[in-house]
């Protein structure tokens, strides 16, 4: 029963994991794609604001996956390491996240 309980842990983080890299790696091809229809196809002119203001957000949002994700490996194993590891990590994605939200405003 154990077992069973760590492994759909371990698979629902990688499963978080992998739903942020997604969301990271299409936010990207969907950004250089505008970029290269705003620059070179369209012209337009102070079109990067409007793609950097979108691209930060996606990135926000692909971090709230991996937080989730590294809140479910610490349930299986709770120790003291693991569990400053954790805060550790979240402190610096949650900074991470305020600058490119207020970056992008």
């Amino acid at each position: 029963m154990i077992y069973s309980f760590e492994y759909a842990i371990t698979t629902s983080a990688f499963l978080f994991d992998v739903v942020g890299a997604i969301i990271l790696i299409a936010a990207a091809l969907t950004i250089l794609f505008r970029i290269f229809d705003a620059e070179i196809v369209s012209r337009k002119k102070n079109a990067h604001k409007a793609l950097r203001r979108s691209f930060t957000h996606h990135i926000n949002f692909a971090l709230e996956f991996f937080i989730a994700g590294d809140i479910l490996r610490t349930v299986i194993a709770p120790d003291i390491q693991d569990i400053m590891k954790l805060g550790a990590i979240v402190a610096i994605r949650v900074v991470l996240g305020y600058m490119l939200l207020k970056e992008s405003e």
